[in-house]
């Protein structure tokens, strides 16, 4: 009997025990979510993230059934309510605000610097609504609000740069324009009487077309390529470099050939061929009775100003040579590198012309005006790759035996 009786009291010892210790285990998990909980909700309102606050607003809110965290935890929801609801607000106008705004449409009209007025607008826009947010102190460096403010800085910087290139053209324009409409517009009134047009009368204005081209063109080069065509000196550029042109063409091609046998050549000048495409500028100076060389130059600034010629030497109204020999280097493509073909075995000059049509700079050592002679050695040699405008060297030799054909393969 007593035996029983003590077998009975060790278990409900046991079993209180064993009440105490889950008891303690759940007050002990019940402070741990409650301290999990707040840690959380003060982070999420503090970085300014809605969903976070919620989940985590909510969980506190379940704690308040807790039997040892009730009053605690329903004290900490009321003082914790005007924060969550600040960030809520807060939340709500960001996404009204956005909700408003294209904001893919204000990127691409704040990205286009060809449009002054479309760049001011959009940023006049977001500035607008961006300060009438009237934000709490919690959301003011959100990330959402960063990305806004990151938005308005570039478009503001973008804005800037777009002033100050269009007052560079300002001052351009009034520096030049008044010269530049005078230059075109003589050019006109001599293309409008060709039987009036002279030599030295149209290389006079050829050169000063050449100018504004040379000034318009390194004021657009230096923008983007895709505002090139809507700066105010695009169409002064267009215009001189289309009447130089005519000009050019029409001066040597109304030239009597009489005229040019029978002068002297100490009193002739060389022509302007600068800008001209290379076909062009070679029948412009075979006319005038000149010997046209080609050389390679830089690469074309764009691809329609390949093969035209960027320079000239002698320059234009200099005394003709005594060669009668005029360098025309012309733009190269702008492409890769171009391989060198194979000219060993071939005649001189035909080697010559090939290789220097490709844009190569060739120098000939040796007799090359002698009859018969012909490429014995090439520097580089054939099969390499080279940029346009390199120098290759070509030793001649004089052939015994001529042959009735040359060939270059490459």
């Amino acid at each position: 009997m007593n035996t029983s009786l003590k077998c009975i009291g060790c278990s409900l010892l046991l079993f209180f025990l064993q009440i105490c210790t889950f008891a303690a285990v759940a007050a002990a998990d019940d402070t741990e979510d409650l301290k999990l909980a707040m840690a959380r909700l003060e982070a999420n309102i503090s970085r300014c993230r809605p969903q976070g606050v919620q989940i985590w607003f909510q969980r506190l809110k379940l704690l308040a059934n807790s039997e040892l965290h009730g009053d605690t935890v329903i004290s900490l929801i009321e003082r914790y309510q005007p924060r969550v609801q600040a960030v809520e607000n807060d939340d709500k106008k960001i996404s009204r605000m956005l909700a408003t705004l294209d904001l893919v449409s204000i990127r691409k009209q704040l990205d286009d610097s060809c449009d002054l007025s479309k760049q001011q607008a959009a940023l006049a826009s977001l500035e607008s609504s961006f300060r009438s947010l009237d934000l709490s102190s919690n959301c003011l460096d959100s990330p959402r609000v960063n990305s806004i403010r990151d938005l308005i800085d570039t478009g503001r910087k973008a804005f800037e740069i777009s002033k100050e290139r269009q007052r560079r053209q300002r001052d351009l324009l009034e520096q030049h324009q008044t010269e530049w409409d005078k230059v075109i517009n003589q050019a006109k009134t001599i293309l409008a009487d060709p039987s009036s047009v002279k030599q030295s009368q149209a290389n006079q204005i050829i050169r000063a077309l050449d100018d504004i081209t040379v000034t318009a063109q390194s004021e657009n080069d230096s923008n983007s390529a895709e505002c090139a065509e809507e700066s105010p000196v695009k169409p002064y550029e267009k215009s001189a470099l289309e009447l130089r042109t005519k000009l050019s063409a029409l001066a040597f091609e109304n030239a009597k050939p009489t005229i040019v046998e029978r002068a002297d050549p100490a009193d002739l000048s060389v022509p302007s061929v600068v800008s001209l495409p290379l076909e062009k500028a070679k029948d412009v100076l075979e006319k005038a009775g000149l010997v046209p060389a080609l050389r390679g130059g830089e690469t074309a600034p764009e691809e329609s100003k390949t093969l035209h010629v960027q320079l000239q030497r002698p320059a234009a109204g200099m005394p003709v040579p005594e060669d009668k020999k005029v360098t025309i280097i012309v733009y190269s493509p702008p492409n890769p590198p171009l391989i060198v073909p194979k000219v060993l075995g071939a005649d001189v000059k035909a080697a010559n012309e090939m290789l220097s049509s490709m844009g190569f700079n060739v120098i000939v050592e040796g007799d090359s005006k002698a009859v018969g002679a012909v490429v014995s050695s090439q520097r580089p040699g054939a099969g390499q790759y080279l940029p346009v405008g390199s120098e290759i060297r070509l030793q001649t030799k004089k052939q015994a035996a001529s042959t009735d054909e040359t060939s270059f393969s490459n």
